[in-house]
């Protein structure tokens, strides 16, 4: 793979993760993070699915996971705090079987959404634009500093 395909994949992760861009409150998060933390990743459709369940998006949109859980905290290796400016997120390092898993999961689906779910609640639902190789992640959102520690931390209790 040549340097400019490997920037044209890191890009589409950015863009892929930095979408979830859920704004959490803090009173969520206090009541919703003081323990483990349940993070995964699962098809998602913005129509009705026969056996999916319905959630709502931060954005109060009802969108349709699939009862299967492609990714979770089990394949993530890493998680804590990155900042850009004045905005915080939380990075994630997956295992290498979580990478793997992610790879499959994006070549397979190509214009598909995938939900990221926190605690069952759906953070963001990226549209997946291509294969995704690298076993790196963010999750940016509205966060403050000390409530992206409780997210990273929650994940990996």
């Amino acid at each position: 793979m040549t340097i400019r395909n490997w920037s044209l994949h890191s890009m589409i992760i950015m863009i892929l993760f930095a979408i979830f861009s859920a704004t959490l409150m803090a009173s969520d998060l206090s009541e919703t993070y003081k323990e483990r933390v349940r993070f995964e990743l699962r098809l998602a459709s913005m129509e009705k699915v026969d056996g999916w369940k319905s959630v709502t998006t931060p954005w109060h949109q009802p969108v349709w996971i699939s009862p299967e859980i492609s990714l979770n905290n089990s394949d993530v290796a890493e998680a804590g705090v990155g900042q850009r400016g004045d905005k915080y997120s939380v990075s994630l390092r997956f295992t290498e079987e979580g990478t793997l898993k992610l790879a499959r999961l994006t070549k397979a689906n190509v214009g598909e959404y995938v939900a990221v779910l926190i605690n069952e609640r759906a953070v963001s639902v990226p549209k997946i634009m291509d294969e995704i190789i690298f076993g790196r992640a963010e999750i940016a959102g509205n966060f403050t500093e000390e409530e992206a520690r409780m997210v990273a931390e929650g994940i990996m209790e």
